[in-house]
């Protein structure tokens, strides 16, 4: 089984869920971290005021401090190596990482088609979402690291369940922005690595949104940045 392990801000208690005034963010992920480790899922949780020494005996937690600072905590590591940065994941990531099921709609798919049999025509959800004729599935990602890495990991779970992406949207590019910005341009640069990772390994189709001075609210502004 793999281990998690978390390295997380400054917090007065192992979890961060004490006091009058609680994260829900945390609330919720003490709940799943109890929850993985009711799966046989080995988690150690180390914060930066608890147990500083932690940091900076791990190579890859000392390296994330010194380039990005305690403000892009929490790191979480899976089996020594980085899969999240700067956010708590959700249960359904904490699911896919360790290949424990968390499938509702394809249970209830199972379930009913269990229950009928061959009586007679059903249509489940999972069935509509299977269908490229009633559902067609858009990914929306940021030209960044870890956002391809989880559309491209949610990919891999949607098409185990026979559900097929149509195509992705990459957002809020810079690489193909109007900008002058020496800071700007050096991010542009760095975003093609990832628009190529889609372009070539992911998705069969693609549409580059540039990052917007004002958010293109409606259906003549949302045209209008379609054509």
């Amino acid at each position: 089984m793999k281990a998690l392990t978390v390295f997380e801000p400054a917090m007065c208690c192992s979890t961060g869920v004490c006091g009058s005034d609680v994260d829900q963010v945390l609330v919720d992920f003490s709940a799943d971290v109890q929850w993985l480790k009711g799966r046989g899922v080995q988690v150690e949780r180390y914060n930066l005021a608890q147990q500083p020494m932690s940091f900076v005996q791990n190579e890859k937690a000392k390296a994330f401090l010194d380039a990005s600072g305690a403000e892009g905590l929490p790191l979480l590591l899976l089996d020594g190596e980085t899969v999240m940065a700067g956010r708590y994941p959700k249960r359904a990531e904490l699911a896919r990482w360790f290949g424990i099921p968390l499938d509702a709609t394809g249970a209830y798919h199972r379930e009913i088609a269990k229950k009928m049999g061959d009586k007679g025509h059903f249509t489940t959800p999972m069935m509509q979402l299977q269908d490229p004729e009633r559902t067609n599935v858009l990914l929306v990602t940021l030209p960044e690291t870890t956002p391809v890495l989880e559309a491209a990991n949610l990919q891999a779970d949607l098409e185990r369940a026979g559900i097929h992406p149509w195509g992705w949207i990459i957002n809020n590019s810079l690489a193909i922005a109007q900008t002058r910005s020496p800071l700007l341009c050096q991010r542009a640069r760095q975003e093609l690595s990832q628009i190529d990772a889609v372009k070539n390994q992911h998705a069969n189709r693609i549409a580059l949104v540039p990052v917007l001075a004002t958010e293109p609210t409606g259906i003549e502004k949302l045209r209008a940045l379609a054509g």
